[in-house]
């Protein structure tokens, strides 16, 4: 009790008097503006892509005999380097980029005049390389409405072609 006392003495001791002079009135809160979702930085960038693919059986003759393949589930990849030249009008980008990939398909079951051999393991893969030019425009949806910085300016659809 006595420690209290003395600590409640000493910081009335080191505090100051307030007059109303030293309090100032209350000032309109400052509202802080968010920049305006400008999009991707003009220049080059690159990508990748994977994931798992379902090919579809294939069937082709050999002589008189028709072959036909079953194949798992398989998987893809690819690498793509573009270059985005950035709002080429208000909300509106460009862009343009090279693709390469790659899908693999392990078969699954092999079949020969529609007999399927059990005693024979059917191996072998089915590979695809791909290779692509393509150019997107992309669309701002908030700059478009009005310039907004809202839900908005975060959504980018776009509009593609390739070859």
């Amino acid at each position: 009790m006595k420690i209290a006392a003395t600590a409640l003495v000493g910081v009335s001791l080191l505090s100051g008097a307030a007059h109303a002079a030293d309090i100032r009135a209350p000032s309109a809160p400052v509202r802080a503006m968010a920049p305006m979702a400008q999009g991707p930085m003009p220049g080059f960038y690159f990508g990748t892509r994977n994931g798992v693919a379902i090919a579809n059986d294939t069937r082709f003759l050999r002589g008189t005999f028709a072959v036909g393949n079953r194949y798992d589930i398989g998987f893809v990849n690819g690498l793509n380097l573009g270059f985005n030249f950035g709002q080429i009008a208000p909300g509106i980008g460009a862009r343009v980029e090279a693709e390469f990939g790659r899908q693999q398909f392990s078969i699954q079951q092999h079949r020969v005049a529609g007999i399927f051999a059990e005693k024979i393991d059917s191996f072998g893969e089915a590979r695809a390389w791909t290779g692509g030019l393509n150019g997107f425009v992309d669309i701002n949806l908030g700059r478009v409405a009005g310039g907004r910085d809202d839900m908005l300016s975060r959504i980018t659809p776009f509009v593609g072609a390739g070859l």
